[in-house]
């Protein structure tokens, strides 16, 4: 009888852990969704601060500073990186924009031909530093 119990338990456990991996694929597919749709508007790919050349990781809760003012890009800018992580500027509790709302893409693809877009410019300050 107890080993009945412990094999109806470790079947409900089993299948909560199925149902939570599900939710989870679906909730990151539809993340997936958006960050491609970012990625395909022309979102603004950011840049290490020590040199334009290299490509930084967007961080939420992080800022992400303007190259040339090297004051925070606006509330409601769309932000990118290499890694197919996007995101958007909100304002925190300090009314400093942050980056938020991310979602990812698995579309390295996407990330590189928007890389692409800046690679060879000669002026950098339209990529924003972090």
């Amino acid at each position: 009888m107890q080993s009945l119990s412990i094999a109806r338990t470790t079947i409900a456990f089993n299948g909560q852990q199925q149902m939570l991996l599900e939710q989870q694929l679906s909730h990151e597919q539809a993340l997936s969704k958006v960050a491609e749709a970012r990625y395909k508007a022309g979102c603004t790919i950011v840049v290490a601060v020590k040199s334009a050349r290299n490509l930084a990781t967007l961080v939420e809760g992080e800022t992400v500073l303007d190259r040339t003012t090297k004051r925070s890009l606006p509330i409601g800018t769309v932000v990118c990186d290499g890694n197919g992580n996007t995101g958007v500027l909100i304002a925190d509790q300090d009314g400093v924009p942050v980056v938020a709302q991310m979602a990812f893409t698995g579309d390295r693809q996407l990330a590189i031909n928007q890389i692409k877009k800046i690679r060879g410019a000669k002026l950098y300050y339209y990529t924003p530093q972090k």
